[in-house]
């Protein structure tokens, strides 16, 4: 019997995003690994969050991030799902209301689209007979026109598309920082204390450090070893 829908989380390991991704340049491997690792872990309570069935830790396999991205949409409908929610874990705007969102709105377009404010793309759902022509077509992902090629890949085929609101990810230092200075949450208070070297522990109503404190964190040169 084939099944409905599912979510795709496809990240990368911890330390393969810090191969690719810088979170903060003055802070060690290890802190920007556990900064890594606090958002995978973000991104996975939220998909829980939303009771839609879900695959995590897709094996990666092709030469590139479009072919290891076709070939684990591939995977997931070849498990019987008529319909794939591919999420990352750089978008701390993302919650389970926008993937609840977004089942619903493949009961009547062929694709939703979670643009990003770069120019990019936090969430992409799709039937499977909509990725099968996607997966034949060249795109450019990981760059600031991707949502843009999108709709127009989606005009040129006759496909119906819906866009979810536009959300911030977190792809390098700047980025973080300005997440950091603008956002009060769990995960903001989370990532603080990771560049403070503080304990981190779960409160909704945690304090946070003041985003002029977190500014000089971010810059300042780091420490001197004796």
């Amino acid at each position: 019997m084939l099944k409905k829908t599912a979510i795709l989380f496809f990240s990368r390991s911890p330390e393969r995003e810090i191969a690719a991704k810088q979170f903060s340049n003055q802070a060690s491997a290890y802190q920007n690994k556990q900064i890594a690792r606090a958002l995978i872990r973000r991104s996975k309570r939220v998909i829980r969050q939303s009771g839609i069935p879900f695959i995590f830790d897709v094996p990666q396999q092709g030469a590139t991030f479009e072919e290891r991205l076709y070939q684990a949409c591939a995977r997931g409908f070849e498990q019987g799902y008529q319909r794939i929610i591919v999420v990352g874990n750089d978008s701390p705007g993302l919650t389970a209301s926008h993937l609840k969102e977004t089942e619903r709105l493949l009961d009547q377009h062929d694709i939703v689209l979670g643009p990003a404010t770069d120019g990019g793309i936090y969430l992409l759902g799709i039937h499977e007979a909509a990725f099968t022509q996607l997966s034949e077509k060249h795109l450019p992902w990981q760059s600031d026109i991707l949502a843009g090629a999108i709709q127009q890949w989606v005009l040129d085929n006759g496909f119906q598309d819906v866009w979810l609101e536009a959300l911030d990810d977190i792809d390098d230092a700047f980025d973080l920082s300005q997440f950091l200075a603008q956002h009060h949450s769990w995960l903001s208070h989370r990532i603080q204390c990771i560049l403070l070297h503080c304990t981190f522990h779960y409160d909704e109503q945690a304090s946070f450090v003041p985003a002029p404190t977190l500014r000089f964190i971010l810059n300042r040169p780091p420490p001197i070893w004796s």
